[in-house]
């Protein structure tokens, strides 16, 4: 894609690589797939996968799940440059699952596994959060979202957001976790036009994304390996994921880990 929505732009170059565990599409798109009904909400392709071993990677203190559905992805396998000490690329996760099925079985996923595995990753995978959480609903950094959001709007006293509608209501794990604070600072900018904002058409209901993210790991010099970019569904064939993943390119400055970070700005 050249973009994802008006506000999402490529970050070098002139395309950027998505993968959806849905259609990787844009509203209006001349392939919009009208099958999916709302837009891309729920392509229930019924498509069974096998995991890597490790995964679906499960959440501390969180209901997870073996399963997984509509899964797809890129492998490639590349040499370093003989002046490398490793390489970075930059991605963006969207899902239709924020916030309704945070610390749920339902818990898409996102990796990029790497052979042979590099120190610090884990099971191979190296786009992971500070706190060994995968790239998922339940990862630090989802802060493309929308604070209003009311969820059905029928708790009473009612609630301000999807995140206390469905905590307050049985959804997730006991104890639902903890709210970020701040909530949604991102807003949802980064939403409009990807068909991730108000995704059923009620004003009340949105899916949610990460900022921009840099992922960072270690290679030698002339090392041939392969990385798979892949994303799925857990546990149902629902409430699809997308990724964005776009400005692959070495490192050749020492120290470089495993390791996934904000993009600097």
């Amino acid at each position: 894609m050249d973009h994802f929505g008006p506000n999402v732009p490529v970050q070098v170059g002139e395309r950027m690589l998505a993968l959806s565990s849905g259609h990787s599409r844009r509203p209006g798109d001349p392939d919009d797939p009208a099958s999916c009904s709302p837009w891309a909400y729920s392509c229930d392709l019924a498509l069974p996968g096998t995991a890597p071993p490790g995964f679906p990677q499960d959440v501390p203190d969180c209901d997870g799940s073996n399963v997984i559905n509509d899964d797809v992805g890129l492998e490639v396998t590349l040499r370093a440059p003989t002046n490398a000490t490793g390489y970075q690329f930059f991605f963006k996760f969207y899902t239709f699952e924020f916030a309704e099925w945070v610390c749920t079985p339902f818990n898409d996923q996102f990796i990029a596994l790497v052979s042979p595995e590099p120190q610090g990753s884990m099971n191979g995978n190296i786009s992971f959060d500070s706190g060994g959480n995968p790239v998922s609903v339940n990862i630090a950094f989802f802060d493309v979202c929308d604070t209003n959001n009311t969820g059905t709007g029928n708790d009473s006293p009612p609630v301000q957001n999807d995140w206390a509608y469905y905590c307050n209501n049985g959804f997730g794990s006991p104890p639902c976790p903890a709210q970020p604070n701040p909530y949604c600072p991102a807003g949802t900018n980064e939403l409009v036009g990807t068909g991730f904002l108000d995704a059923f058409g009620s004003g009340l209901e949105d899916g949610g994304a990460t900022v921009w993210l840099q992922t960072t790991a270690p290679i030698g010099p002339g090392e041939e390996f392969t990385i798979r970019f892949a994303v799925w569904d857990t546990d149902d064939t629902w409430f699809d994921s997308t990724v964005l993943i776009d400005g692959f390119q070495w490192v050749a400055t020492p120290g470089t880990a495993v390791g996934t970070i904000p993009k600097p700005r």
